[in-house]
């Protein structure tokens, strides 16, 4: 993965209405700075923000995919600032610190009622 330079996360809900929530390989790509091309299925949007931190498409729709990858490669000379942009959300919301924080901030909380 490490050596790729764009990481496809074409995800979208399951015929039995299953959906995943942020999937663990677009955190991972994002975290070894590969950009990511991602659907606005379930928490995708959360971590891919279009043009910014990678690119997005509607959920289920082959076309906006096609010109969703389009834009990405025509954006090459921009990957590297979106592969570091999308690296600083995985450190900033992602990093085991800050999450171990949260948990124990959450779980003080539930103690305290």
């Amino acid at each position: 993965m490490a050596a790729s330079n764009i990481m496809l996360v074409p995800s979208r809900m399951g015929r039995d209405g299953d959906s995943e929530g942020i999937p663990n390989v677009a955190k991972e790509a994002m975290a070894l700075g590969v950009v990511c091309i991602g659907s606005s299925h379930a928490g995708i949007p959360e971590i891919v923000h279009d043009g910014e931190t990678g690119f997005l498409f509607d959920e289920g729709d082959l076309d906006a995919f096609v010109r969703c990858t389009r834009k990405a490669i025509e954006a090459f000379d921009r990957w590297d600032e979106i592969a570091r942009e999308g690296r600083a959300v995985m450190e900033r919301d992602f990093d085991v610190a800050s999450i171990s924080k949260k948990l124990l901030t959450h779980y003080a909380r539930q103690v305290r009622k």
